[in-house]
């Protein structure tokens, strides 16, 4: 091998032709123990962001596999990731837990169209994702149009002389039709029992009952119109 006496600029030549380029085509694969996403199903990821909407943000049981998926994403945009089965269930409204690892899963077991279901010993509502990201759920059902449209409790007057607007508590004739978290509209009863006295254009939200007095905790929710 030849080499130099004195400084100079050695030239050297290399064939590069047989190495494969990281372009982002390339594809990757991976498996995560995620905290969400599908189960047991391949997933194509393009980001990292869609990473973290898809299967979670790292956590200490996982980071190792999610920063490396993440890397990954730096360069490529096509990373194929699978949630494998790890022993975490569904939870469900009552009975037992069982998995739904996925939405095709959940169509071939569980889905009728009657809806009945097809597993009866889970309840009427079962978490969308395994672990403990679907427990303590709350599902508030609405069975038609009007369960939770206003009402006009025309004839529910404040019984209160001094009452002012930015008052944080009030007494009114009648509270059978309130519960804590209404918001409340108060308007002109000069009409009254009609339903077209002026409104006042604050609301106000109710945040304590007291059925003794009849008098209800408000709080102003900042809006007027």
């Amino acid at each position: 091998m030849a080499f130099q006496v004195s400084p100079g600029v050695n030239v050297t030549e290399k064939d590069l032709t047989n190495i494969v380029p990281a372009v982002s085509t390339s594809a990757g694969g991976i498996v995560i123990t995620a905290e969400k996403g599908p189960i047991d199903e391949i997933t194509t990821i393009s980001s990292e962001q869609e990473l973290a909407d898809n299967f979670g943000k790292p956590n200490a049981d996982n980071f190792e596999e999610w920063f490396c998926a993440a890397n990954f994403l730096g360069y490529g945009n096509n990373l194929k990731v699978v949630r494998p089965i790890t022993g975490l269930v569904n939870a469900v409204s009552t009975g037992t837990a069982v998995l739904i690892k996925n939405t095709a899963d959940y169509l071939d077991t569980y889905y009728s169209a009657s809806g009945a279901g097809q597993v009866s010993n889970i309840g009427t509502w079962a978490a969308r994702e395994a672990g403990t990201l679907g427990n303590s759920l709350k599902v508030s059902l609405c069975p038609n149009s009007t369960a939770f449209g206003p009402h006009s409790m025309s004839g529910n007057l404040v019984a209160d002389a001094s009452a002012a607007i930015g008052d944080t508590s009030i007494t009114v004739d009648d509270g059978s039709l309130m519960q804590v978290g209404d918001i409340l509209e108060f308007g002109d009863a000069s009409n009254v029992p009609s339903t077209d006295g002026a409104p006042s254009g604050f609301f106000y939200k109710i945040t304590a009952i007291n059925t003794r007095f009849n008098n209800r905790k408000i709080q102003s929710s900042n809006r007027s119109y």
